[in-house]
């Protein structure tokens, strides 16, 4: 048995409105849960429908705060503070949420909980919610916002211990706060905190076992780090941008003889060659072979343009693959390292263009540069 929607009435607390609600109802089927519990279900998700808002006033919570308020004077307060009518901008009671709905509760329910000074727990859980819809939605700038707000309430939480639910522990804050911290490539804070935990942990149970197995992905991350620094195009990057997007890329393994990228075939993506040795063709003739350091694909991830190359595995090859969307949001959030890798792919341009056919040129009237700024939505 799979989710349902179910719908029931409920009672505005703050005005008193009559409305009903979308819920789910049935038997959870969880695919998977990444690092940070966000479960991953088949169907109709539940993260979608956790927030209640009401039609009316634009009130917004989740189910255990559905609670009338403590005086009349802070519900005048609220119902004026509230109405402002983003709540309008979805029927929450038409049936199945989609992201922007969903996003657009959790952003009212913020609201109301930080007009209601709600804790530091409360408030974190909410932010790192948004993010996992963001996560979900391939938003990875957005999704690297959010959870930094995450981090620095589950911080406070965790610091003032007004956790968010009574089952947590500070020992689960704590890996939290850790995980958190190594999915936006700050690796000492990472450290620092999963340690944190094990020591919590005084049973060295299932926090215990995560956080070791956290601490074994933070040294992987260092060594990829290590490696990005070494590649001209990531130059202009600064450490913790490194740190980021060592993160974020996705590590790759191969055997045998395997196509990693196809000449002529779309490109999103650049590779960096971890250990191994990659073979490169172009129209079927050899012409390189890349090894340790060395990268491919990285015009495609750039200027959009298609894989001007073959390049297969020889034998066991383990590269990183750095996707434009985990790109883009390091470049959009620094205009000045935006601007020297614009630099760095007019010079690579020029050589280019100095060295190869002219049907590998950008394109009449089309820098490479534009199609770097068209391709990373830059200004």
């Amino acid at each position: 048995m799979s989710l349902e929607l179910t719908r029931h009435p409920v009672t505005c607390p703050v005005c008193d409105h009559p409305f009903t609600v979308v819920t789910t109802g049935g038997d959870e089927t969880v695919v998977r849960v990444d690092s940070d519990f966000m479960p991953h279900h088949e169907g109709v998700n539940p993260l979608h429908h956790e927030v209640r808002v009401c039609p009316e006033c634009g009130f917004a919570a989740l189910p255990a705060d559905w609670l009338p308020l403590p005086s009349a004077e802070q519900l005048e307060w609220l119902v004026g503070e509230l109405s402002g009518g983003d709540h309008r901008r979805f029927d929450f009671a038409q049936g199945e949420r989609t992201a922007f709905a969903a996003l657009l509760s959790f952003q009212l329910a913020l609201k109301a909980y930080q007009l209601r000074k709600a804790s530091s727990g409360k408030l974190a859980a909410l932010h790192h919610r948004m993010a996992w819809i963001f996560r979900q939605g391939h938003d990875v700038r957005r999704e690297t916002q959010a959870l930094t707000r995450a981090v620095a309430t589950y911080e406070e939480a965790f610091n003032q211990q007004n956790l968010f639910e009574r089952e947590d522990q500070p020992e689960r804050t704590a890996y939290l706060v850790g995980e958190l911290n190594r999915r936006l490539g700050r690796l000492e804070e990472a450290t620092s905190w999963f340690e944190r935990a094990i020591a919590l942990d005084s049973a060295l149970g299932e926090t215990a076992r995560s956080c070791r197995q956290q601490l074994l992905a933070v040294d992987e991350v260092r060594r990829y780090e290590a490696m990005l620094a070494r590649v001209e195009v990531f130059e202009p990057l600064s450490p913790s941008e490194r740190s980021l997007l060592a993160t974020l890329a996705e590590p790759g393994r191969h055997s045998g003889t395997r196509v990693v990228c196809e000449q002529n075939a779309p490109g999103t993506s650049m590779f960096v060659v971890v250990t191994g040795e990659a073979r490169v063709e172009v129209d079927g003739q050899p012409v390189a072979s890349l090894g340790p350091g060395q990268v491919f694909g990285e015009m495609s991830l750039l200027t959009g343009r298609r894989r001007s190359a073959t390049v297969t595995s020889s034998g066991l090859l383990e590269v990183l693959e750095i996707k434009r969307p985990a790109f883009k949001a390091i470049l959009q959030a620094n205009p000045e390292t935006a601007d020297r890798i614009g630099d760095l792919v007019a010079r690579r341009q020029a050589e280019r263009e100095a060295l190869v056919e002219a049907r590998d040129a950008a394109g009449p009237g089309v820098s490479a540069v534009e199609r770097f700024r068209e391709v990373f939505e830059l200004s």
